[in-house]
């Protein structure tokens, strides 16, 4: 029986260990930059290009590091002495999706926009994105700041509303008399 149980507690952890697997894969995606700036009226896109990204490997299949790809983009303005640009990256691991975000995108500041912005396609030779390994996208959390934040108190926060009537059964309130003391 004991022979049994330890079996069972092995499968289990085993299978708790592959389910909570963590980490990074390498994978092709698609990806272009969008920059502009509320000081003047242009507005540059990169055009799309094939990355070998890593991308996460859980659920939301995000990419790992996606904030050092605006970064490049945003160094790459900078380097040409146009300094506070803000600078998005988007991806997709599908061609034609990538596709048709760029053109929403590019719709938004040509044919559906109020304001006449100038469009700026970049050249693949000015800039192109280069590969972030995950060990580069690490943050690093001041230990000072993380060690305030576990000394503050929580609030507990109960349910909005009135407060029910009667005990913590649900039974209603009985008034106490002078034989029930």
């Amino acid at each position: 029986m004991r022979f049994l149980r330890g079996i069972l507690l092995s499968v289990m952890f085993l299978a708790v260990l592959s389910v909570s697997a963590k980490g990074s894969r390498k994978q092709t995606v698609y990806m272009f930059g969008f920059s502009a700036s509320f000081n003047d009226s242009i507005v540059y896109f990169t055009p799309i290009e094939e990355v070998q990204a890593y991308i996460a490997n859980d659920r939301t299949h995000f990419l790992v590091a996606r904030e050092q790809y605006s970064y490049q983009l945003r160094n790459y303005f900078e380097n040409r002495g146009q300094l506070h640009r803000t600078c998005v990256t988007i991806y997709d691991v599908d061609r034609k999706k990538i596709e048709k975000k760029f053109q929403n995108l590019k719709e938004k500041y040509t044919v559906k926009s109020k304001k006449d912005f100038d469009v700026v396609t970049l050249a693949e030779s000015d800039f192109k994105f280069e590969t972030v390994s995950p060990e580069e996208g690490t943050v690093y959390v001041d230990s000072q700041t993380a060690e305030e934040e576990a000394k503050k108190p929580r609030k507990h926060r109960g349910p909005k509303g009135p407060k029910p009537d009667g005990d913590m059964n649900g039974r209603p309130d009985k008034p106490m008399t002078d034989a029930g003391k």
